[in-house]
């Protein structure tokens, strides 16, 4: 692991005013979770740094999800938000807030 790949702790935070109190104490205290940082650097594309924060712990192993396994995964995400954007906005599907 790397400064760009690593392993970090996340703290349950104060609970939500709208979170049923039960729901709440089963969370747990603190997980694990793998954070990374990447660059893009291809023409017509956004460019970062992207942080990406995933459960996917295992980087070693031989089943293991690779760190540009992530950002790739992270790259195709990115084009089906943009297609779903482009079909709502044709289709006048986009709702104010």
């Amino acid at each position: 692991m790397s400064k760009h790949d690593h392993i970090i702790k996340w703290q349950r935070p104060a609970r939500p005013t709208r979170m049923i109190k039960e729901l709440y104490r089963l969370m747990l205290l603190e997980i694990d979770l793998r954070e990374m940082k990447y660059l893009i650097e291809a023409p017509g594309r956004k460019s970062g740094p992207f942080v990406v924060v995933t459960t996917m712990l295992e980087h070693q192993s031989d089943d293991a999800v690779s760190y540009q396994d992530i950002a790739d995964l992270f790259g195709f995400r990115w084009n089906v938000e943009l297609d779903i954007r482009s079909i709502k906005t044709f289709m006048n599907l986009h709702f104010d807030r």
